[in-house]
């Protein structure tokens, strides 16, 4: 009768370690921090071993010689007095109360346990300070390094640990181990990730932010407040100014002008380069043409100074469109198509270099607009058609290769060049995209 009251009990042992292992692979495993439910999964483990204490200790990871210890986790049972709180296990140097021994058998993969008669007195003397009777301690290892070691304690007898505890103890803190492994990199790749972000938002000849970043930007500030001005920079000439200076001195004079740009304007002006020759300005709370006009005129009459390159002095004159968003401008596509063809009529000014979006240029803006929210679509559906010329020899006549032509044939616009789409495209940031769907139907094509 004993002893099978003895094997049921060991079955209730069993079973309720198994769920607390089941309990705490899963949940550590899961969770993004693994710290969010450790207490739980320690609960459980602590219930089902009987032990009186369960904790974590981790090592000083800045010195891998060094010997502090600080405890980071624990659980006890009714009756038993936390020691977490305890400053005297807070950056525990083990060479100083005993436990000096244990530092190299934990870093051997070595279990430590036993009741508390067979451990050396200083060690004894320590651990009857907290009511312990009999511990046991096994390593956490992080990457194949050790991080530290997870205990059980008994307050209540001596005892021999069983192997299943000390099988569970030690797939516990191998599951720690692989969640904070786990945490660590998913830490790094996000860090990477936003790294990256901002190396892709940002302009690496200018420093200032993408025409992606703008972008965003704009459309945020439009479904904040009407009160927003867009203005666009274009350098007039600049392709002449580039074959003068050269590529190296186009790169120094486009970095000049953003400068200058960025000095000019009041600290809450987000400034962007849209791309070659072309910089955005965004400004909030701008209640009035006369103010946006005002902005735009301290901008243009920086650039009465010439431009120190090298040992040149090199004039630039620019040209400003200015967008103020009207009730149905809710994108910020539309606004910076508006401040464009604004930019484009001030080419065509004599007088002044400033021009103000009206609604007399808006035909021609919402056409592009349009054709751009189609163009958008029609790459996402890949409707776009693939054309082969062919490349001939002139010598021989043989055809030696094809060009890749991308067609758009059943817009609802009907037929659009690709003088029209392609630039549209450029504008809006759409080329990449167009140029995959092409590389891709090309690729399809020659399978």
């Amino acid at each position: 009768m004993a002893n099978a009251q003895e094997n049921r009990a060991l079955v209730a042992e069993y079973e309720a370690i198994i769920d607390a292992l089941s309990f705490a692979t899963v949940t550590l495993l899961r969770d993004a921090d693994w710290t969010a439910n450790v207490d739980e999964v320690l609960e459980k483990l602590r219930h089902a071993t009987d032990a009186s204490r369960i904790y974590v200790f981790s090592h000083d990871q800045s010195s891998p010689s060094s010997a502090m210890m600080s405890q980071r986790f624990e659980r006890t049972k009714e009756g038993i007095h936390p020691e977490l709180e305890n400053p005297d296990l807070q950056d525990l140097d083990f060479t100083q109360s005993g436990f000096d021994t244990w530092i190299p058998e934990l870093r051997d993969d070595h279990v430590i346990q036993g009741p508390l008669g067979q451990f050396p007195k200083k060690v004894r003397t320590h651990l009857q300070a907290q009511g312990i009777q009999s511990v046991i301690a096994v390593p956490i290892f992080v990457r194949h390094e050790w991080w530290g070691f997870m205990g059980l304690d008994d307050c209540d007898r001596e005892r021999s640990w069983s192997n299943p505890v000390i099988d569970a103890l030690r797939t516990t803190a191998t599951a720690i181990g692989s969640a904070i492994d786990k945490q660590d990199f998913d830490i790094a790749l996000r860090a990477q990730r936003s790294a990256l972000r901002q190396h892709s938002s940002r302009d690496l000849l200018t420093g200032l932010i993408s025409r992606g970043a703008f972008l965003e930007r704009v459309q945020f500030a439009l479904e904040k407040s009407s009160n927003v001005l867009l203005i666009e920079v274009d350098i007039n000439g600049f392709r002449a100014l580039n074959a003068a200076h050269g590529n190296a001195g186009g790169d120094v004079l486009l970095a000049a002008v953003a400068n200058r740009i960025q000095e000019h304007l009041p600290p809450e002006a987000i400034v962007a380069r849209l791309g070659g020759d072309e910089f955005g300005v965004l400004i909030s709370h701008v209640r009035s043409d006369h103010f946006a006009l005002e902005l735009a005129q301290i901008v243009s009459a920086a650039f009465n100074d010439p431009i120190q390159l090298s040992n040149n002095y090199v004039h630039v004159s620019i040209r400003l469109g200015l967008a103020r968003p009207s009730s149905r401008t809710t994108e910020a596509t539309l606004l910076l198509s508006q401040a464009a063809a604004a930019a484009h009529h001030a080419k065509a000014l004599h007088a002044t270099n400033i021009c103000l979006f009206n609604e007399d240029q808006i035909g021609n803006v919402l056409d592009e607009h349009e054709i751009g929210s189609a163009l958008r679509k029609v790459i996402i559906d890949h409707g776009l058609e693939t054309w082969f010329q062919p490349v001939v020899d002139l010598r021989t006549g043989e055809v030696t290769g094809a060009e890749a032509l991308t067609r758009w044939n059943n817009s609802p616009f009907g037929y659009i060049s690709p003088a029209t789409f392609i630039p549209i495209a450029e504008r809006l940031g759409l080329i990449r995209e167009l140029g995959l769907v092409t590389l891709k139907s090309s690729c399809d094509e020659l399978q």
